[in-house]
């Protein structure tokens, strides 16, 4: 949280009416700004909602807060035969709509998280976000006696203060009602919901809960299309009473809508390295947008700016060795452990992207291929570029720079924990020992393409986009020869820049003299062979992605406007060329305008960028299709 209040005094009570039986629930007795997300407590079995307090008490200064005792527990009356969780669900869906609460934030702990991921997939309109705190059932212990087992072991870590608050709950819902609703529980499998639950959501796990261990609360994770993971330390398994701040610190955030998707605050960071140049020309573009400079190439505050120049020039000071060995370890502290990629998550990849950009309304937004020329096209149009492809480097010694067919084989184990974790990225593998000779000496390089639109790319297109705005689909067909190495697993040896596809898979006297010159015991590389050309690791697009972003376009009247070119440098003379045609249409006083940068008044408007198009005719090897007509725009391949 940005700042601290007090928590606030105990909740009051409320009573409604619904499906003739009254239903009762706690309020956040501070009022909290009248715009601000509401929130819903959900509890597990047998309890109600006062061992919600410590929470409530926390969360009702930031927001309006409710927790409700479920039909047949705590105050709640009670019907005849305990309901399961399907029937609890649509029990809580009444009692919103009743209440007019929806769509808020809902909270589930224990067995209430498995009532509200039902809830969210039986009654979407009513949830907004969710948070599982402790969600069960693990299918290694769905038997009475496991469960039985795990939760006393687990008792060992609760408060004290919270045994008479469970005995008298316990009291209120009957022996009778708590086996059958325990029975339902232990049936119920939410696994089969999450992939179906459509808005983001945090899980919670204590550090110290026996009943969800934390390899089931990875598997919950990483079967929601749109969640991170926060694990509280020394907290148990209610961690709304016995950890109550350390909750409401990662909860509040994510509430409030701090990011999209996963919240500031939960200890999860996205493995993306920050010398590539996808991760560059991200920077770029929304440094430019937020009015802001780009020293140290985006990779360092700037201002380390004023130190980094003496520690440049004692770099250069030093032997040849010395200065590989920095640029090494200086790549290498970026890099994931390999044993980690099994944390990874698609979703926290598309968070980082889009955390960078300023928040507003765009004319625009660009998702795809990276490219230089392209970031100038989109500091003049003003608008983001989101990329289909990031780089995750990921540590590995042992393995010679001339020697793929090792980086190949140490590389499966890695690659299908990460590839396991996220069944809509595909790993192209790099290994290229011409341009990354240092990096590839101490890390892999990972580099992953969605093939699916990520839900927090397409959260943030819903919000950024204005009504009837442009989706620019970038769209590079360089292809490369690599070889399949399993389920969503391509090798690809060599890359752009230098030697030629043919000189990387079969050698060539520059090669050999290359060789010779690193003192290699080889005169040409040995690697893999390719079995088929596809798209390059770095500069290619994927064109699987493109079928979700002209659904999303269609469900939401976009225009969508598909930017092809089979080279990445195809695009430079065209953005020249626009920058030219630009300024000459400027004032004359502002194009003398001094300065080391161009000046840039206002956004280049999109009809002008059609108008350009017009002018130019088919002299530039790209095209620009809008496949709401299904015909070319502007220029075609030349």
């Amino acid at each position: 949280m940005n700042s601290r209040r007090e928590p606030t005094g105990k909740p009051a009570a409320a009573w409604t009416v619904v499906n003739g039986l009254p239903v009762y629930a706690r309020v956040g007795s501070a009022p909290a700004a009248p715009d601000a997300p509401r929130v819903v407590l959900v509890h597990g079995i047998g309890v109600a909602s006062s061992y919600f307090v410590p929470l409530m008490e926390r969360l009702a200064p930031w927001a309006p807060v409710y927790a409700v005792d479920l039909p047949g527990f705590g105050r709640s009356g009670k019907p005849r035969r305990a309901l399961d969780m399907v029937q609890l669900a649509d029990a809580l869906a009444a009692w919103l709509d009743a209440l007019g609460l929806g769509p808020a934030t809902a909270l589930g702990n224990s067995v209430g998280c498995q009532v509200v991921a039902h809830l969210a997939v039986r009654h979407p309109a009513a949830v907004a976000r969710l948070v599982l705190a402790g969600p069960t059932m693990d299918p290694r212990a769905r038997t009475f006696w496991q469960a039985i087992l795990r939760w006393l072991k687990n008792n060992r870590h609760e408060r004290l203060a919270q045994l008479p608050l469970s005995v008298r709950d316990y009291g209120a819902a009957g022996l009778p009602r708590l086996l059958a609703t325990l029975r339902y529980a232990l049936r119920d499998r939410i696994e089969a919901q999450l992939p179906n639950i459509r808005v983001p959501t945090l899980v919670v796990r204590g550090e110290r809960d026996a009943l969800v261990p934390q390899d089931w609360a990875e598997a919950v994770t990483a079967r929601l299309p749109d969640a991170a993971l926060a694990v509280l330390p020394r907290a148990a398994h209610t961690v709304n009473f016995n950890a109550p701040d350390k909750l409401a610190e990662v909860v509040l955030p994510f509430v409030q809508g701090r990011g999209p998707g996963v919240p500031s605050g939960v200890p999860a960071t996205a493995p993306v390295a920050g010398f590539d140049s996808a991760s560059a020309m991200l920077r770029a573009t929304a440094r430019f947008l937020a009015g802001e400079g780009f020293p140290l190439v985006g990779t360092l505050p700037p201002r380390l700016e004023p130190l980094m120049e003496p520690v440049g020039l004692l770099v250069n000071r030093l032997p040849n060795w010395a200065r590989e060995q920095v640029y090494i370890w200086s790549g290498r502290q970026e890099a994931i452990a390999p044993e980690r990629l099994g944390d990874v998550r698609a979703e926290l990849l598309a968070q980082w992207a889009v955390g960078q950009y300023p928040r507003r309304r765009y004319p625009a937004v660009a998702i795809g291929s990276s490219n230089g020329a392209a970031v100038h096209l989109w500091a003049a149009l003003g608008v983001p570029w989101l990329p289909q492809t990031v780089l995750i480097p990921v540590r590995r010694s042992g393995v010679p720079p001339d020697e793929p067919r090792r980086d190949l084989e140490w590389s499966r184990a890695p690659a299908r924990r990460l590839l396991d974790a996220n069944p809509h990225l595909q790993l192209h593998h790099m290994f290229d020992p011409n341009q990354d000779r240092l990096m590839v000496q101490r890390m892999s390089y990972f580099r992953v393409k969605h093939l699916r639109l990520p839900a927090t790319y397409a959260r943030f297109l819903e919000e950024a986009l204005e009504p009837g705005g442009t989706l620019f689909v970038v769209e590079c067909g360089l292809r490369w020869p690599t070889t399949w190495a399993g389920e969503r697993h391509v090798f690809q040896f060599g890359a752009l820049g230098g030697a030629t596809p043919d000189e990387y898979l079969h050698g060539g006297p520059r090669v050999a003299d290359y060789l010779r010159r690193c003192h290699a015991p080889r005169h040409q590389w040995d690697p893999p062979p390719p079995d088929a050309e596809r798209p390059e690791a770095e500069w290619g697009f994927e064109p699987t992605l493109r079928a979700d972003l002209e659904a999303l376009a269609r469900r939401r009247g976009w225009r969508v406007r598909r930017l092809v070119f089979d080279q990445p440098e195809a695009l430079s003379p065209l953005v020249a060329d626009l920058y030219r045609w630009w300024y000459r249409r400027l004032d004359s006083a502002l194009r003398r305008e001094p300065g080391p940068r161009l000046p840039l008044p206002a956004p280049l408007p999109l009809d002008a960028l059609d108008g350009f198009l017009r002018e130019a005719g088919d002299q530039y090897a790209v095209q620009w299709l809008d496949t709401a007509a299904g015909a070319p725009l502007g220029s075609a391949a030349g």
